[in-house]
């Protein structure tokens, strides 16, 4: 059957454009807080809110009728209908980015700045049940587009990330680094058109979702077809969770002709592909599992992947190849906060007790530190070998403004399809880069 996602997602659109002016049934819902997901912008207390009592009149005969809504700044501006029925809030993000990247035979030398990201989004809800985001990025393209049904389970329907593992799954502003592990982007794990239900409690959640098109991490030319399952656990200790989870995503091209690629970049943004397989696979499956733990100021995280690939013409006897990549991850809170993380979901979330510099506190300063592999040589495929050791130090000056400084240094090997590499495939990569992070 051959169904479109975006005709669907558009028809509920439209239905929940047409409800917000109709009566909707249930009790004021709870308001929705970065402390559930990080990707809506987080609330401050109540107290701190600056609010503006609106009122827009209209005539019928000679009675006038009323309609009441509030206008906040929690930071961006959030409309409420005094009714507790509708609620939607403006946010948005810059992201610039200053990178040198050079490497050992000189032939790389880059010194460049860019925008990592320019959004402009609007989160909200219609009722108790029914919730909506829309975000978009001038310095890339659309980001999430959906709108989601809260009851007995999640049901999300639109353009979004769903079942992918603990950093792919979170928010880039919370991110101990200016980007995320190697192996998100070698093995195409990013945004969908699909639909997904999830299950969840206060500590973990079961999710399943259905995807087809391309999405925002694929390295290949025609749309796939996509099922991809994740579960979290978290267990509650001193000050802080373990986190346990474990991921599924398999996907096959929709078109003939059509073939995977798995490749990677050292660190930065702005630096070139140095490993590259070439297209070589109709359909893949991923396997993932992670571990962590979060207590006050410090966290350790680690999270493995192996991609099964089924190749589209294999050579002779030439078996099918598995690629894989790691990482793992420390951080600490030099001047005391703790780290952020949302049991429900097993993803980063804002650091809790920042003291704001624009108040007179010091800010919050993190140290992290990582080392990424990813590994994409097998049976006969020599796409290379990428080992990088990232050293960085965050300063939070306050809940929305982070000042990123990242050093790194990748040692490529067995990478011959990339000519950068020389005829020896080996290559070692130096980078620094600085990030002014501003998030509303």
């Amino acid at each position: 059957m051959n169904f479109n996602f975006k005709y669907l997602w558009s028809g509920l659109t439209m239905f929940l454009l047409v409800a917000m002016g109709q009566p909707v049934f249930g009790l004021p819902a709870e308001q929705s807080s970065s402390q559930e997901k990080e990707q809506t912008p987080s609330r401050p207390p109540a107290d701190t809110q600056k609010e503006d009592s609106l009122q827009s009149h209209r005539v019928l005969g000679n009675v006038p009728v009323i309609k009441r809504f509030t206008v906040t700044w929690e930071p961006g501006p959030v409309v409420s209908f005094k009714n507790g029925k509708f609620e939607a809030q403006m946010y948005g993000r810059v992201y610039w980015d200053y990178a040198v990247i050079k490497n050992s035979d000189r032939i790389i030398d880059i010194n460049s700045s860019t925008f990592r990201a320019v959004r402009i989004g609007f989160a909200g809800r219609v009722g108790n049940f029914v919730f909506f985001k829309f975000e978009f990025d001038f310095a890339e393209k659309t980001q999430d587009l959906y709108v989601e049904w809260r009851g007995w389970a999640d049901i999300k329907l639109g353009y979004y990330r769903f079942a992918n593992p603990m950093e792919r799954a979170s928010g880039l502003a919370v991110l101990p680094f200016m980007e995320r592990a190697a192996l998100y982007g070698a093995f195409n794990l990013g945004r969908k058109w699909g639909i997904s239900l999830a299950k969840t409690d206060e500590l973990g959640m079961f999710e399943i979702g259905f995807g087809k098109g391309k999405g925002d991490n694929s390295k290949f030319s025609s749309p796939s077809n996509t099922i991809a399952a994740r579960v979290n656990r978290a267990i509650p200790i001193e000050d802080g969770y373990v986190h346990l989870a474990g991921s599924i995503t398999a996907q096959e091209i929709q078109e003939n002709n059509q073939e995977f690629i798995f490749s990677a970049q050292p660190f930065q943004r702005q630096a070139p592909v140095l490993i590259n397989t070439g297209e070589i696979a109709s359909k893949t499956i991923f396997f993932g599992l992670e571990g962590g733990v979060f207590k006050g100021p410090f966290s350790l995280v680690s999270e493995v992947g192996f991609q099964k690939t089924t190749l589209t013409s294999p050579l002779p006897g030439q078996a099918n190849p598995t690629f894989w990549g790691w990482h793992i991850t420390a951080t600490y809170f030099l001047t005391g906060e703790k780290n952020g993380y949302l049991p429900k979901y097993g993803i980063y979330a804002r650091p809790e007790g920042i003291k704001s510099v624009w108040k007179g506190g010091t800010g919050a300063v993190q140290v992290a530190v990582r080392y990424d592999y990813i590994d994409l040589v097998d049976s006969g495929i020599f796409g290379g070998i990428q080992g990088t050791f990232i050293a960085g130090v965050n300063w939070w000056l306050d809940n929305h403004i982070k000042l990123i400084f990242d050093f790194s240094r990748s040692k490529i090997t067995q990478a011959f399809l990339v000519p950068a590499n020389g005829p020896d495939g080996a290559n070692n990569v130096n980078t620094f880069g600085f990030r002014i992070q501003i998030d509303m």
